[in-house]
């Protein structure tokens, strides 16, 4: 006969978890009264949906090469200054999504690409006055850059989004099979596209911790401090841990160089990256149309493509065959499918290397931003999407 628990005993263990689960709840409470930041970046905050922004209405100042720079985000959590919902009658506006190309904080507010832009848009015509919104933040991938679009930009009532496209990183980003293999510390805060039969599906790459970190503050708390406690006691870089992965996982080489690999050629997750990353265009230049909202693309070249030392960069992996440009003639041809206007800025700064180089930690200089503002100004009075 099975020996049942004295009654003694299950008053003790009730008690026990009673106990537990009201220091549990005392812990959360104080951790959002405190405000614990459990944010996956001093400047960044943890969002349920997008994995992160900006820190909101925050500003600092930080040297870069070149001097001072003043960086401000706004309250929604991006880097601009602050626009109201509501558009006015006499205002045309452009919401430009990204990346840390367009969150810029190598450079002055006044001198990215998008506010010269903006700029350069209300010179042509007087009766017109043109906002440029911007809700590009570091690290995204084009995942990312659709969810602010739809989750804030379309707030705004654009009549033209610029979608602005790295093709380095943004095809790792975009793909869950490299989740942590390539250098990205964000990857598990990050919102990823998967192919489905019925289309891309919205996922994480850690589901069960990413709901308890929308859910209980105390849990992202416990969270980082465990990350934290591991990295320190971790005796490899960065860099180390990066490269073990990639053996661990048996890949031939580094997925974020096999995104100019040409196609017989690729890996199958950065083939795969590829795929998730045409269709997340498609579809934003499909939803574009269906909102009655012009659309437009830029994309901004790796450093190392431009220019002669791309010859020296590509002998330094002599395992992969590179093509230069590869993601411009691959993007090329499906803006040309989509008949959507886009610039290239590769050919742009390759014309002016004088002024491209040097850059600022592997991100544009003022005059690089300057240059970008006009080629993409120029493109869009070419293709009549501005007066």
């Amino acid at each position: 006969m099975a020996h049942r628990p004295s009654r003694s005993f299950r008053i003790q263990i009730g008690l026990f978890l009673g106990t537990l689960l009201l220091a549990l709840a005392a812990f959360e409470g104080i951790c959002r009264l405190a405000g614990v930041d459990f944010n996956p970046n001093p400047n960044w905050r943890f969002h349920p949906l997008l994995g992160w922004t900006q820190e909101r209405s925050v500003q600092y100042g930080i040297q870069v090469a070149g001097g001072a720079v003043h960086v401000e985000f706004n309250s929604m959590g991006f880097r601009d200054i602050e626009h109201r919902l509501e558009k006015p009658s006499d205002v045309r506006r452009a919401v430009v999504i990204g990346d840390s190309f367009s969150e810029a904080i190598q450079v002055n507010l006044g001198e990215t690409y998008w506010h010269r832009l903006q700029a350069l848009l209300n010179q042509d015509n007087p009766q017109t006055r043109w906002e440029v919104i911007n809700l590009g933040v570091g690290d995204f991938g084009t995942a990312q850059a659709w969810l602010a679009l739809t989750e804030f930009g379309l707030r705004f009532s654009p009549d033209l989004v610029i979608s602005q496209i790295f093709p380095l990183n943004d095809i790792c980003n975009n793909t869950i099979e490299l989740a942590g293999l390539c250098k990205s510390q964000n990857d598990s805060f990050r919102p990823y596209f998967v192919e489905t039969p019925k289309g891309l599906e919205l996922t994480w790459a850690q589901p069960v911790r990413h709901r308890l970190r929308s859910s209980l503050v105390s849990f992202g708390l416990l969270e980082k401090a465990y990350t934290l406690l591991r990295r320190q006691a971790q005796e490899q870089s960065v860099d180390e841990l990066h490269s073990a992965r990639i053996a661990e996982r048996q890949l031939p080489g580094d997925p974020l160089l096999y995104t100019f690999a040409q196609d017989d050629q690729q890996i199958e997750p950065v083939a795969k990256g590829w795929r998730i990353t045409e269709k997340i265009l498609e579809d934003t230049h499909t939803l574009c149309q269906r909102h009655g909202i012009g659309w437009m693309a830029v994309v901004i070249p790796f450093e190392a493509r431009v220019g002669p030392g791309w010859n020296d960069f590509a002998l330094s992996v002599p395992h992969m065959k590179l093509v230069q440009d590869y993601p411009e003639q691959r993007l090329g041809r499906l803006f040309s499918r989509l008949n959507a206007p886009a610039v290239l800025l590769k050919p742009v700064f390759e014309e002016h290397l004088d002024v491209f180089f040097p850059g600022r930690g592997g991100h544009l200089n003022p005059a690089a931003h300057a240059l970008a503002a006009q080629a993409i100004h120029g493109k869009l009075k070419q293709s009549g999407l501005v007066d």
